[in-house]
């Protein structure tokens, strides 16, 4: 009998097919996990990449020392103190810088907001101990406002006295292009800056002392964008007659035109309000010294004089 031939078996069915598969996918699966293993090292080195870079620009973006030590070189003391708070301050904004200097602060002003600003609702006060005077220094609208104060024995030391000493000027400065604009001063006729208070000065000379030496006397000289000057009297006459407080506006009036004008300034109008012992009886404005505009009693009424 011839011998029978035997049938071969699929492929899938030897025992070697599945040792062989099975080892083929152990090593892919290995394989994959390291991928894995792989891309998390990866991801987690650049996520720590990310936070290191993140610190370091917030690093960058603190203020350096080196600021300060350039503004206080510059200033001429190297040895000029910074406080982050005032004592007695309520706001927790008020900071305080104490130096000896012939120099103002006005004149390195957009340095001290680089090197001492954090925060633009911050208040700086910078205490000149060699010019005696005290500085008030914030940003308004995006320009740096400086008030220059007279210094007061020990106004450091607490905020509630702290810039309580006579105004001497006022400035804007632009932080961008450090452009000063004296607002103490203005331009004359012949185009020379003339102080303000040297013009306030000598129109309170001219009023009787009775007057100046009242509670509620008040001068103040404002400026228009033509450079004329406006002026703003108040005092206490002691009595409510309207009529009297009229002719005291009438004869003020010649009095600050002359002064504005003997300095070389172009006068605008003149306000004086007049009071009896504080309470009010009538604001009288004028330009011409003629043509009044009285508010009296909460009315309006418009006064020409002969």
């Amino acid at each position: 009998m011839s011998k029978k031939e035997g049938v071969k078996k699929p492929i899938y069915k030897k025992w070697w097919f599945w040792v062989i598969v099975l080892l083929g996918l152990s090593a892919i699966g290995n394989l994959g996990k390291e991928t894995e293993d792989d891309s998390s090292s990866q991801s987690s080195s650049s996520q720590t990449t990310s936070v290191q870079s993140s610190s370091v620009a917030s690093s960058s973006e603190i203020k350096g020392s080196s600021d300060r030590d350039s503004l206080n070189e510059a200033l001429g003391d190297p040895s000029a103190l910074f406080y982050d708070n005032v004592q007695n301050d309520v706001t927790g904004n008020w900071r305080l810088m104490v130096y000896s200097s012939p120099e103002t602060i006005v004149d390195h002003a957009v340095e001290y907001y680089n090197a001492y600003f954090e925060s633009d609702k911050e208040i700086h006060w910078a205490v000149n101990q060699e010019l005696k005077t005290t500085s008030c220094i914030s940003v308004v609208l995006g320009d740096l406002h400086i008030d220059v104060h007279e210094y007061v024995d020990k106004e450091e030391n607490d905020a509630k006295v702290l810039g309580g000493g006579k105004l001497l000027n006022s400035y804007i400065v632009n932080p961008s292009s450090g452009e000063i604009d004296n607002l103490s001063n203005v331009t004359g006729k012949s185009g020379e800056s003339v102080s303000l208070e040297s013009i306030k000065e000598s129109i309170v000379a001219l009023l009787p002392q009775e007057y100046r030496s009242g509670k509620w006397f008040d001068v103040s000289l404002n400026t228009g964008f033509d450079e004329s000057v406006s002026v703003f009297i108040q005092i206490d006459q002691g009595s409510d007659d309207s009529d009297s407080a009229l002719s005291l506006a009438t004869e003020y009036f010649e009095i600050v035109k002359q002064e504005v004008e003997n300095a070389g300034v172009t006068f605008d109008s003149f306000s004086m309000n007049v009071v009896n012992n504080g309470a009010p009886v009538g604001l009288f404005s004028t330009s011409d010294g003629k043509n009044f505009v009285s508010i009296a009693n909460g009315k309006r009424t418009e006064i020409s004089l002969p």
